[in-house]
């Protein structure tokens, strides 16, 4: 282990995380064994739901780490997407080859909590990427591309060929200051939204109806946190800042592209 500061060196600060035992893939081996399993069970249908609600989580979180960076003042990363990493937390199992320390769904919020999102992969952003990207050592053999152009490439790693997969890439490819934005909003819409409040609904009313919705729900959900003082997962601590952060508007526009596009 290297010391730092001795025989007069600067000191250098580190950054040092310790992760528990998982399985780490890039994006382009999650999507790839995401999907590989397609077509060979019996439940092909809900195994598949199950495949593209993991597959938008996983997409959302992508396009979270962007709006990170864009705030950060990064314009552009590798097309490859080689800085973002998967993490899959491998549960121990005891001798009756149970899992230690799962919360069962009566021990959570029932509003919040979701089947097996605990199995969900969880996206890191390697540490350091924007230094490495504003400095002069690029790597030339890497292809560098906006923001909007990654997360299409993302799109077609995690959704290929799914409904939604259009619309997130109109919206990407007009490369607008704010189609991260409408990008995470379209996201959320299909993993929390209320369709049943949209569905039927013109949308000249869609909005007050989707207000009335969060702010019930927000209440529901905030009273419950308070009561049981649970912890969250990464689904939701995603979910909770859906409902604190989105607003009315937001969630219509969303639904509007969606109902265009003949998502639901």
């Amino acid at each position: 282990m290297q010391q730092f500061g001795e025989e007069g060196e600067d000191l250098v600060q580190a950054t040092i995380v310790v992760l528990g035992h998982a399985q780490v893939d890039t994006l382009q081996s999650y999507g790839e064994s995401l999907h590989s399993g397609e077509g060979h069970s019996k439940d092909h249908q809900l195994v598949s739901t199950e495949q593209t609600h993991e597959a938008i989580f996983m997409l959302l979180q992508l396009i979270n780490g962007l709006k990170c960076l864009q705030a950060r003042g990064v314009e552009e990363i590798s097309e490859a997407l080689t800085s973002f990493i998967s993490l899959k937390e491998v549960q121990p199992l005891t001798s009756h080859s149970s899992t230690l320390n799962l919360p069962s769904p009566d021990d959570r919020l029932n509003s919040l909590w979701a089947p097996k999102t605990n199995s969900y992969g969880r996206l890191c952003v390697l540490q350091g990427l924007s230094d490495e990207i504003n400095s002069s050592k690029l790597n030339e053999d890497e292809h560098y591309s906006s923001l909007c152009k990654c997360a299409i490439r993302a799109v077609d790693i995690l959704l290929p060929g799914e409904k939604l997969t259009p619309v997130l890439k109109e919206v990407l490819q007009e490369e607008r200051a704010v189609s991260l934005n409408q990008a995470k909003s379209v996201l959320e819409f299909m993993l929390w939204g209320p369709l049943d409040v949209v569905q039927g609904v013109p949308v000249e009313e869609r909005e007050l109806s989707l207000q009335r919705w969060l702010d019930l729900e927000r209440a529901t959900v905030l009273h419950g946190l308070v009561r049981t003082r649970v912890q969250l997962n990464v689904f939701e601590q995603l979910h909770l800042m859906f409902l604190v952060r989105s607003t009315a508007k937001a969630m219509c526009d969303a639904s509007v592209l969606l109902e265009k596009a003949n998502v639901y």
